[in-house]
């Protein structure tokens, strides 16, 4: 069985440098907003590339979508004042690294799949 071990995310929302270990039986808990649906947003996306972010946060009745690609990799603070933790006025490019660690038991080891996310001021 292939189990996942660990993850591992750089300028990807409020993470800015994060080791986590996961297991077969891994809670998740915090205070609303602290990054929960954040960091299961991150694994999706690395794993099969959905960008179908959990919408929670999102402006109800306004058509804003807060969770996207950008506003992960820039970390979208306020969105009505357009406030971004690494705005482009002050980082031309930003990259985000996804990491997952994976355990292969029937073959006793480890592999480490994963993505880069290159953001930059022309937005592409």
């Amino acid at each position: 069985m292939i189990t996942m071990t660990r993850t591992w995310l750089i300028n990807w929302y409020g993470f800015e440098n994060s080791i986590d270990r996961v297991g077969l039986m891994t809670d998740i808990t915090g205070n609303n907003g602290s990054g929960k649906s954040a960091w299961l947003d991150a694994i999706k996306y690395a794993y099969i590339g959905d960008t179908g972010f959990n919408s929670s946060s999102d402006a109800k009745g306004t058509g804003s979508k807060k969770r996207t690609i950008d506003s992960y990799v820039r970390k979208l603070i306020n969105a009505s004042r357009n406030e971004y933790g690494r705005p482009v006025s002050q980082y031309n490019e930003v990259y985000a690294y996804i990491m997952l660690e994976w355990y292969d038991d029937l073959n006793d080891q480890y592999l480490i799949t994963g993505c880069i996310i290159k953001d930059d001021a022309a937005n592409t």
